[in-house]
């Protein structure tokens, strides 16, 4: 193993689960298979890869605009999480 002076980081955006339809949460809630994206539960929410969440794209138009605009930051992650911030350039939804 290597040892390096630098440290790596991967960046995860945190948002409201607010911003995802009944529809989403069922999508993420399902059990894993060749059409779910690369996710992990946690007790608040989901932690989701953002490329394999976009290549499948399974997902309502408005998570979708939450994706991408992660991916335009430069996030490889997107925490969703019942506390997290809600940002209104995003739709919420009430489920």
């Amino acid at each position: 193993m290597r040892n390096t002076r630098s440290y790596e980081f991967d960046k995860t955006l945190v948002c409201s689960t607010s911003h995802i339809t009944i529809e989403d949460q069922k999508i993420l809630e399902a059990p894993v298979s060749e059409n779910s994206p690369l996710k992990a539960d946690y007790e608040y929410g989901w932690i989701i890869w953002v490329d394999e969440a976009l290549i499948l794209n399974i997902f309502s138009e408005a998570f979708t605009m939450v994706l991408k605009k992660a991916k335009e930051l430069g996030c490889n992650w997107i925490r969703l999480d019942q506390d997290g911030p809600t940002y209104y350039d995003f739709e919420e939804f009430e489920w």
